[in-house]
Protein backbone atom coordinates (compact mmCIF):
# COMPACT_ATOMS: atom_id res chain seq x y z
CA UNK A 1 0.00 0.00 0.00
CA UNK A 2 2.77 2.43 0.94
CA UNK A 3 4.96 1.81 -2.09
CA UNK A 4 1.93 2.03 -4.38
CA UNK A 5 1.39 5.52 -3.00
CA UNK A 6 5.08 6.43 -3.37
CA UNK A 7 5.68 6.60 0.39
CA UNK A 8 8.89 5.77 2.22
CA UNK A 9 9.14 3.56 5.32
CA UNK A 10 8.87 6.49 7.77
CA UNK A 11 5.64 7.66 6.12
CA UNK A 12 4.26 4.11 6.20
CA UNK A 13 5.07 3.88 9.91
CA UNK A 14 3.18 7.13 10.54
CA UNK A 15 0.21 5.84 8.52
CA UNK A 16 0.17 2.69 10.69
CA UNK A 17 -0.48 4.82 13.76
CA UNK A 18 -3.68 6.08 12.15
CA UNK A 19 -5.02 2.55 11.62
CA UNK A 20 -3.55 0.38 14.37
CA UNK A 21 -1.82 0.86 17.68
CA UNK A 22 1.28 -1.12 18.52
CA UNK A 23 1.93 -1.54 22.21
CA UNK A 24 4.99 -3.25 23.57
CA UNK A 25 3.47 -5.81 25.94
CA UNK A 26 6.72 -7.26 27.24
CA UNK A 27 10.46 -7.45 26.82
CA UNK A 28 11.60 -10.91 25.87
CA UNK A 29 14.58 -12.50 27.51
CA UNK A 30 16.22 -11.93 30.84
CA UNK A 31 18.90 -9.38 30.09
CA UNK A 32 19.34 -5.76 31.01
CA UNK A 33 16.95 -3.44 29.15
CA UNK A 34 19.90 -1.56 27.67
CA UNK A 35 20.91 -4.59 25.58
CA UNK A 36 17.59 -6.41 25.11
CA UNK A 37 16.40 -5.63 21.56
CA UNK A 38 13.55 -8.17 21.38
CA UNK A 39 10.03 -6.98 21.98
CA UNK A 40 6.57 -8.49 21.76
CA UNK A 41 3.92 -6.20 20.35
CA UNK A 42 0.19 -6.58 20.27
CA UNK A 43 -2.20 -4.68 18.07
CA UNK A 44 -5.79 -4.72 17.11
CA UNK A 45 -7.15 -3.40 13.87
CA UNK A 46 -10.38 -3.44 11.98
CA UNK A 47 -10.57 -6.55 9.78
CA UNK A 48 -11.31 -4.25 6.82
CA UNK A 49 -7.72 -2.95 6.93
CA UNK A 50 -6.00 -6.15 8.06
CA UNK A 51 -4.69 -7.05 4.60
CA UNK A 52 -3.30 -3.53 4.16
CA UNK A 53 -1.51 -3.72 7.50
CA UNK A 54 0.06 -7.07 6.58
CA UNK A 55 1.09 -5.71 3.17
CA UNK A 56 2.76 -2.74 4.84
CA UNK A 57 4.54 -5.08 7.27
CA UNK A 58 6.13 -6.72 4.23
CA UNK A 59 7.42 -3.34 3.08
CA UNK A 60 8.78 -2.49 6.53
CA UNK A 61 10.43 -5.92 6.64
CA UNK A 62 12.01 -5.26 3.26
CA UNK A 63 13.52 -2.05 4.64
CA UNK A 64 14.95 -4.00 7.61
CA UNK A 65 15.99 -7.27 5.92
CA UNK A 66 17.64 -8.94 8.92
CA UNK A 67 14.66 -8.38 11.23
CA UNK A 68 12.40 -11.39 11.72
CA UNK A 69 8.69 -10.66 12.14
CA UNK A 70 6.60 -13.40 13.74
CA UNK A 71 2.97 -12.62 12.99
CA UNK A 72 -0.18 -14.23 14.37
CA UNK A 73 -3.48 -12.98 12.98
CA UNK A 74 -7.08 -14.06 13.37
CA UNK A 75 -10.64 -13.19 12.59
CA UNK A 76 -13.05 -14.61 15.14
CA UNK A 77 -16.09 -13.76 13.03
CA UNK A 78 -14.83 -15.86 10.10
CA UNK A 79 -13.22 -18.51 12.37
CA UNK A 80 -9.71 -18.53 11.03
CA UNK A 81 -6.22 -17.97 12.39
CA UNK A 82 -2.90 -17.73 10.64
CA UNK A 83 0.79 -17.41 11.43
CA UNK A 84 3.54 -15.99 9.25
CA UNK A 85 7.30 -15.69 9.49
CA UNK A 86 8.45 -12.62 7.55
CA UNK A 87 12.03 -11.67 6.73
CA UNK A 88 13.49 -9.38 4.10
CA UNK A 89 10.06 -8.47 2.74
CA UNK A 90 9.17 -12.10 2.09
CA UNK A 91 6.78 -14.49 3.84
CA UNK A 92 9.23 -17.29 4.59
CA UNK A 93 6.76 -19.67 6.27
CA UNK A 94 3.00 -19.53 6.64
CA UNK A 95 0.21 -21.67 8.04
CA UNK A 96 -3.53 -21.02 8.27
CA UNK A 97 -6.32 -22.77 10.15
CA UNK A 98 -9.60 -22.17 8.38
CA UNK A 99 -11.16 -25.44 9.57
CA UNK A 100 -12.10 -24.35 13.09
CA UNK A 101 -14.89 -26.43 14.62
CA UNK A 102 -15.84 -23.75 17.12
CA UNK A 103 -15.59 -19.99 16.77
CA UNK A 104 -12.17 -18.63 17.84
CA UNK A 105 -10.83 -22.09 18.78
CA UNK A 106 -7.79 -23.17 16.77
CA UNK A 107 -8.31 -26.63 15.35
CA UNK A 108 -5.15 -27.68 13.51
CA UNK A 109 -2.95 -24.56 13.70
CA UNK A 110 0.67 -25.56 14.18
CA UNK A 111 2.88 -23.04 15.95
CA UNK A 112 5.41 -22.50 13.18
CA UNK A 113 6.86 -19.61 15.18
CA UNK A 114 8.45 -21.93 17.79
CA UNK A 115 11.66 -22.82 15.92
CA UNK A 116 12.30 -19.15 15.10
CA UNK A 117 11.80 -18.10 18.73
CA UNK A 118 14.18 -20.85 19.83
CA UNK A 119 16.78 -19.76 17.25
CA UNK A 120 16.61 -16.21 18.54
CA UNK A 121 16.82 -17.28 22.19
CA UNK A 122 19.84 -19.48 21.52
CA UNK A 123 21.60 -17.13 19.10
CA UNK A 124 21.33 -19.61 16.22
CA UNK A 125 21.22 -18.67 12.52
CA UNK A 126 17.84 -17.89 11.00
CA UNK A 127 16.12 -21.04 9.70
CA UNK A 128 18.60 -23.44 11.29
CA UNK A 129 15.99 -25.27 13.42
CA UNK A 130 13.20 -25.42 10.83
CA UNK A 131 13.85 -28.91 9.40
CA UNK A 132 14.42 -30.42 12.84
CA UNK A 133 11.13 -28.90 14.07
CA UNK A 134 9.24 -30.21 11.01
CA UNK A 135 10.67 -33.71 11.52
CA UNK A 136 9.82 -33.76 15.22
CA UNK A 137 6.31 -32.37 14.60
CA UNK A 138 5.73 -35.06 11.99
CA UNK A 139 6.93 -37.73 14.44
CA UNK A 140 4.65 -36.37 17.19
CA UNK A 141 1.65 -36.49 14.81
CA UNK A 142 2.55 -40.12 14.04
CA UNK A 143 2.55 -40.91 17.75
CA UNK A 144 -0.91 -39.37 18.10
CA UNK A 145 -2.19 -41.39 15.16
CA UNK A 146 -0.77 -44.58 16.64
CA UNK A 147 -2.80 -43.99 19.81
CA UNK A 148 -6.11 -44.16 17.93
CA UNK A 149 -7.99 -47.44 17.91
CA UNK A 150 -8.61 -48.97 14.46
CA UNK A 151 -12.10 -47.43 14.34
CA UNK A 152 -10.66 -43.92 14.67
CA UNK A 153 -12.90 -43.08 17.66
CA UNK A 154 -11.78 -42.91 21.28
Amino acid sequence: MGSAQGKNVAEIANDFRDVVGFKSTEDLGYVDKSVNKTRRFKNFCDSKVDSFVREDLLEVSEAYPTAVLLLTYWDMQWSFTGKQVIRGGTIVQEVCDDQQRSQAVDWVLLDILCPFRAEHNEGLPFGSLWQEWVNETYAAAGQLKALLPQSGAL
